[in-house]
């Protein structure tokens, strides 16, 4: 929509799934360990 209107660059889907990918953001959380009992 905002392509056909002007207002965004104009790209292919693939193209633009993958600069949404790049971009998204991933959480890495460390192993969780319990220390007590």
């Amino acid at each position: 929509m905002a392509q056909e209107q002007g207002v965004a660059v104009k790209t292919s889907a693939e193209a633009l799934l993958q600069a949404i990918s790049d971009n998204f953001w991933l959480p890495e959380y460390r192993n969780y360990r319990r220390t007590s009992i």
